[in-house]
């Protein structure tokens, strides 16, 4: 049997699908009481006419039609009036303008050199190393000090049992290298141990795509160094 296809479909990124980046305020509650917080936002527009509020965990490199079964409550549909993008998920209403959204730009097949660290952990370590995610132009990487399980979550992994010992889990956590694939807002590890794992992964809309100087992996900023 021929395995399904993975993804949004070849005409993701045409028109108007794509992902879009935008931010908006929201009330949270903090020690002192409630607080208004900035937060991002990023919305999935599929050719077809639905749409996902957030990219999945593991990216748009997977089953789209599994996911739209297991995370219904993401999911709506769109329309296009006159040039403006509606959206509506039950009784929500988004309108997806050029003044509030960006469309973010494919990185699919990206290729670049760098060290890469969190942004809201940097100068933190002290003596100790400093947790980095070490890129090439040649497409290895290498986790130094256990960045990636600072990351995303261990759901990202391929083929995980439905019970995992305290010890497969630390091996899963563990730090390694192997090669690395952009596509569809995914970062795909391959591990030289045989370890396999998708995160979602962006480019902010203000980065050089060539020469990313931040990389949103898995929800984290990770700065160049």
């Amino acid at each position: 049997m021929t395995a399904k296809l993975a993804g949004p479909g070849n005409r993701f990124g045409r028109g108007l699908s794509g992902v879009y980046f935008g931010t908006g305020t929201r009330y949270a509650l903090g020690v002192s009481g409630t607080y208004v917080t900035s937060d991002i936002r990023l919305i999935v527009v599929l050719p077809d006419g639905q749409w996902r509020n957030s990219l999945p965990e593991r990216g748009l490199h997977i089953d789209i039609a599994e996911d739209r079964r297991q995370f219904a409550d993401n999911w709506g549909s769109w329309k296009d009036a006159g040039g403006v993008v509606t959206a509506t998920r039950e009784n929500d209403r988004v309108v997806l303008d050029a003044q509030s959204w960006t469309k973010l730009s494919l990185v699919d097949g990206l290729r670049t050199d760098g060290v890469f660290a969190r942004e809201d952990t940097l100068g933190e370590w002290d003596t100790r190393t400093e947790p980095e995610l070490m890129l090439d132009a040649d497409g290895n990487f290498e986790d130094r000090a256990g960045i990636l399980s600072m990351v995303g979550a261990l759901m990202d992994f391929e083929a995980l049992p439905e019970r995992l010992s305290a010890e497969e889990e630390a091996f899963l956590e563990s730090p390694g290298g192997g090669t690395y694939t952009f596509h569809d807002f995914t970062l795909e590890l391959q591990f030289s141990d045989g370890r396999a794992r998708k995160i979602n992964v962006y480019v902010l809309p203000t980065d050089d795509l060539r020469v990313p100087q931040r990389l949103v992996l898995g929800g984290y900023i990770l700065v160049r160094k």
